[in-house]
Formats: structure tokens, C-alpha cells, sequence
């Protein structure tokens, strides 16, 4: 029973682990195209003066 609990433990440290860096590269890729468009628009504004 115990190495059950343990194996139950580790599975899910495993997957708040996983979330974690699911939820951050979701949150990197976001931030890159916000950065993106920033750029894009400062080029744009650049360019028309």
C-alpha cells in the first residue's frame, strides 16, 4: 500500500511539474509575438516619418 501511495505521489509531482512548463511555454510563445507585433509596429511607425 504504501509503495502505491508513493508511486500515486510521485505521478503527480511528475504532472504539476508538466503543467508547469506547459502553462510557461505557452506563456514565452505569447510574449514572443507580443514582441513581435511591438517590433513590427515600431519598424512601421519608423519607416512612415
Amino acid at each position: 500500500m504504501r509503495k502505491l501511495e508513493n508511486e500515486v505521489n510521485a505521478n503527480n509531482a511528475r504532472n504539476a511539474n508538466n503543467t508547469t512548463k506547459g502553462n510557461e511555454r505557452e506563456e514565452n510563445e505569447r510574449m514572443r509575438k507580443l514582441g513581435n507585433l511591438l517590433i513590427k509596429k515600431g519598424k512601421a511607425i519608423k519607416n512612415h516619418r
